[in-house]
């Protein structure tokens, strides 16, 4: 192999080394970005077990995705305890039809379960790529959930239908499922190119740079570059550059692997469309 080609050598007349040659370009496995097409209907990520995720009473939640549907209720991000457990703690990530405009919601269980915040934002405008963000600090006063759209601050015209204080904690541990909700009901149809968890509150300015690096083809939230300083909390961050192994977790966290108990996820579903 020279150059991530492989020769190989054709058998026939002419002096040892004259041979004709072949060359087939190897597909390349890693360091290419890409992003996971999800049908709508059988096709998923979550993990096989219950496990604490770093992350508690303040985070950063980003998603780039490439919704195709808004007819119904669908889930692009939710952890929670195992369903056996209870509702504690539970960060989601939905779309909902409502109105014209069809809004994103951020909802968020406090550590007893209850629904403590609800905001519903921006709109589905149709198959485009959006980046979806909220953050979160239990600690802080006055407005401890911001939820953003493409790098842009929406929460003062989101629709807060629910906006209690709110504690959460790391405790008992949660799953993680991707483009399905915890009763495997609501799937999207669309794409994910990747989502990000921190155990801090990123700043405007960090999310910001997230959007306009790239618009996150390229950017690496593994190392800080410019107004981005993050990557130190950057406890989970699920992409799909590696073909062998969809959703990778390459956080600085404890690894969690979301194709652990997917459904019918594999290399196929893996294309090179993204933002």
């Amino acid at each position: 192999m020279q150059n991530g080609l492989t020769w190989w050598g054709l058998s026939g007349g002419g002096a040892a080394g004259d041979a004709p040659l072949i060359v087939a370009p190897q597909i390349p496995r890693l360091d290419v970005p890409r992003s996971c097409d999800f049908n709508g209907s059988d096709e998923y990520l979550r993990n096989d077990t219950q496990n604490t995720l770093g992350v508690a009473n303040q985070f950063t939640l980003n998603a780039w995705i490439f919704p195709r549907d808004a007819s119904g209720n669908q889930t692009y991000f939710n952890t929670r305890p195992d369903d056996s457990t209870g509702d504690e703690n539970t960060i989601d990530l939905s779309i909902v039809p409502a109105g014209t405009n069809n809004p994103y919601r951020a909802e968020l269980r406090d550590s007893g379960g209850t629904v403590q915040k609800r905001f519903l934002f921006g709109s589905y405008t149709g198959s485009a790529w959006t980046m979806l963000t909220m953050t979160f600090d239990g600690a802080a006063g006055g407005d401890p959930l911001l939820v953003y759209e493409d790098g842009v601050d929406v929460t003062g015209s989101a629709t807060l239908s629910i906006d209690n204080a709110c504690t959460m904690s790391d405790s008992p541990g949660r799953r993680v499922w991707v483009f399905t909700n915890p009763g495997l009901t609501l799937l999207p149809d669309g794409l994910c190119h990747k989502i990000s968890l921190w155990s801090s509150v990123l700043s405007a300015a960090e999310i910001t740079a997230i959007y306009n690096s790239g618009n996150g083809g390229d950017f690496d939230e593994t190392s800080d570059s410019g107004s981005y300083v993050s990557s130190a909390n950057l406890q989970h961050h699920w992409n799909f550059r590696n073909i062998d192994s969809p959703g990778e977790d390459s956080g600085v966290g404890t690894a969690i692997d979301i194709n652990a108990d997917g459904q019918n996820i594999d290399e196929t579903d893996i294309v090179t469309t993204v933002p």
